[in-house]
């Protein structure tokens, strides 16, 4: 009696699809995570400027004709002819926009976005002394233009110091402890005359370690000595 051949098990050689199914299933779940945060910091920062831009102007009123001739796309059907003042919220502004509202010069406050928020950056040279944490006189007309729009907001505000290389040359142990002491004063001005609640004031120091411009020139290091008030997203 012959005895039968084993049975040949043919190798599939379409396995391979399984693999790059989910190779590209993977793919797309990840640059539909990275097209999610996107959106999501952009809504964040036109709900922050929108805040900003109500702050100054709390909405605009325009009066629009009700009623009309048919066939108008502006009337309402149904109603009769008459003046309403309807509430027209503005438009989202930018970034020199937020600047032209605050009514400083790009000389002394540049705004800028970062990932956490609305950075708000005034020269150190224009609030201190050198060497000092006190704030000079004349720094009360710049930050009570800064804290008359950052009183109408709900955010909460941090204020970053920030020294150049050369900070620490000065009675404080480090250039952290003259950046921390600069924000405290800054913070202090805010809650104080600024009447800001303090609750929503942040005080941080970095030193020297987050520069703007080289350290090696007189104008690098005038760049690098300034405050940082960030308005955090919601």
């Amino acid at each position: 009696m012959r005895a039968k051949k084993p049975k040949v098990v043919k190798e599939n050689s379409e396995r391979w699809l399984l693999t790059y199914s989910d190779l590209i299933t993977l793919l797309m779940i990840f640059f539909i995570l990275l097209y999610a945060m996107s959106t999501t910091n952009a809504r964040k920062f036109q709900d922050l400027t929108g805040a900003l831009q109500q702050a100054f102007n709390n909405g605009q009123y325009q009066d629009v004709t009700l009623g009309g001739s048919p066939g108008n796309p502006h009337t309402l059907s149904g109603t009769a002819p008459g003046k309403a003042r309807i509430k027209v919220l503005p438009k989202t502004p930018t970034l020199s926009e937020i600047s032209k509202m605050i009514g400083l010069p790009t000389t002394v406050l540049t705004v800028s976005r970062s990932r956490e928020g609305v950075v708000l950056s005034l020269g150190g040279s224009f609030l201190f002394y050198p060497g000092d944490t006190r704030l000079k006189p004349e720094s009360s007309y710049l930050l009570s233009r800064v804290s008359n729009v950052l009183g109408k907001l709900p955010n909460t505000i941090r204020i970053e110091g920030n020294t150049d290389a050369q900070g620490g040359a000065t009675v404080f142990s480090s250039s952290w402890a003259l950046s921390a002491m600069r924000s405290v004063s800054i913070v202090e001005y805010l809650s104080t005359k600024g009447g800001i609640d303090p609750k929503r004031l942040e005080a941080e120091g970095l030193g020297e370690y987050h520069p703007v411009a080289p350290n090696t020139t007189p104008q690098g290091r005038a760049k690098n000595r300034r405050a940082d008030i960030v308005i955090l997203y919601p």
